[in-house]
């Protein structure tokens, strides 16, 4: 069966499987937005700078405080938007980490985060997300 991150299962003639995105850009959760502080900030996309652009918003968001990374306790604390979308950023925790690193790689955060990873010393846990309206 053909089921995608949304639910959506196409072997058994779904209609929205003609419409449904078969391989998802995790980068997505970083631009799009629903209103709550916790979201990522609002930005305009155009189609000629999107691939950029997307990943100025994933590294904004994990930079300003989606992904946190403390050496000498050995967390990693993440926004719940990696936590409810984590299918789209890998099969296990350590995969969703390595994803983070391809975007916080040549700082402090992501030399540590690497650091914990080949040692295999790390916990994650999640932030609270803050549902306030964005105004």
């Amino acid at each position: 069966a053909v089921v995608s991150s949304s639910g959506i299962n196409a072997e058994y003639g779904d209609p929205r499987s003609a419409v449904a995105v078969k391989e998802v850009d995790p980068r997505i959760h970083f631009a799009l937005n629903c209103g709550s502080k916790g979201c990522p900030p609002i930005r305009v996309y155009t189609a000629d700078k999107l691939d950029s652009q997307l990943t100025r918003a994933t590294k904004g968001f994990l930079g300003g405080g989606g992904c946190e990374v403390d050496g000498e306790t050995k967390r990693v604390s993440l926004s719940p938007i990696l936590k409810w979308y984590s299918v789209d950023f890998g099969r296990s925790e350590v995969e969703m980490l390595k994803w983070l690193c391809k975007f916080i790689g040549h700082t402090e955060k992501g030399r540590l985060l690497q650091e914990m990873i080949d040692t295999k010393q790390y916990r994650v846990v999640w932030q609270s997300y803050d549902w306030g309206l964005n105004h």
